[in-house]
């Protein structure tokens, strides 16, 4: 099952993610003018069921498409971004090496 834009008044605030008929169908390009949008949620770990929002999520309360959303979606942000990436020593010497 899919999304497909008939009026687009019916979509305010709407992340439309992962649509079987793609993201963003031809029928929905005018969505951004309601604040909705097609952008990766950014869950924090969906392998193990934890459907929070990463700090960076575009659904993390905020603007969407020059829109004042808030929370978009029932969960809210539950983790943030690691600045730190485990690695072996070989692999960062891969990575530095010229």
């Amino acid at each position: 099952m899919g999304v497909v834009c008939w009026d687009v008044r019916d979509f305010a605030c709407c992340n439309l993610w992962g649509n079987e008929y793609g993201n963003v169908v031809p029928l929905c390009l005018d969505m951004v003018n309601s604040g909705s949008f097609s952008e990766d949620p950014q869950f924090c770990d969906p392998a193990t069921g934890d459907w929070r929002l990463k700090e960076t999520s575009p659904c993390a309360s905020g603007t969407a498409g020059g829109r004042e959303c808030g929370l978009i979606g029932a969960l809210g942000v539950g983790c943030s971004v690691s600045p730190v990436e485990r690695a072996s020593w070989g692999k960062i010497k891969r990575r530095y090496a010229r």
